[in-house]
């Protein structure tokens, strides 16, 4: 009976820490959605249709999707990957996603593990089918500013050639998403440092 009991308490204190991948996937979407439809809300008249263009595209994708679950959409897939293996990550850490463009398109997620901000570890991460690990990274000097700030900078005066989202993640929520369209990201930001680590075209000359 007391084995019984402790397999039971066991059980009850996994199905309370194990976190709602449905839920957090629609809550990344939202709050990314949002972010763009604010910024489409500001941007000059002649991007308008650009940054609807691209809100439509992620959404035939589900990468948007706010009111439905689309378990074969990157960000699903993406959420469930990293549960399984990653469980204590989602007390505080960042995820940026970037396609990059070219003959053949590549798809890169990087996850931040800032519980410390002055020395997070990168996860890097390549859609090839499945989620493909490309490398971790270790004791790296990288400040990391976690509120999001800093890393926008005005059209066209920015280092990136895609487009660009930035999402922080803290105990099992979406805290904040930011959508960087193309030549929008500051250069000298921990995003740019992350993307030139993984990517050849993003690596400062």
């Amino acid at each position: 009976m007391k084995i019984l009991s402790i397999c039971l308490s066991i059980i009850m204190l996994l199905q309370e820490t194990q976190l709602d991948v449905d839920a957090l996937y629609l809550s990344w979407n939202r709050a990314t959605l949002a972010d763009m439809k604010h910024q489409l809300q500001s941007v000059p008249a002649e991007q308008k249709e650009w940054y609807q263009n691209n809100i439509d595209a992620l959404h035939s994708t589900g990468n948007l999707n706010t009111d439905s679950i689309d378990k074969e959409s990157l960000r699903h897939t993406f959420l469930s990957h990293l549960t399984s293996r990653f469980p204590k990550l989602f007390d505080n850490f960042l995820v940026i996603e970037i396609t990059t463009s070219g003959e053949i398109q590549k798809i890169f997620k990087f996850v931040l593990d800032i519980s410390d901000c002055a020395h997070p570890v990168i996860y890097g991460y390549q859609y090839k089918g499945e989620w493909e690990s490309i490398g971790i990274i270790k004791d790296t000097k990288l400040t990391v500013n976690k509120h999001l700030e800093q890393i926008q900078t005005a059209p066209q005066k920015g280092f990136n050639f895609e487009d660009v989202i930035v999402t922080r993640f803290m105990k099992g929520k979406v805290e904040s998403s930011k959508y960087l369209a193309h030549f929008t990201l500051a250069e000298k930001s921990f995003v740019t440092d992350v993307l030139s680590r993984y990517i050849s075209s993003y690596i400062k000359k």
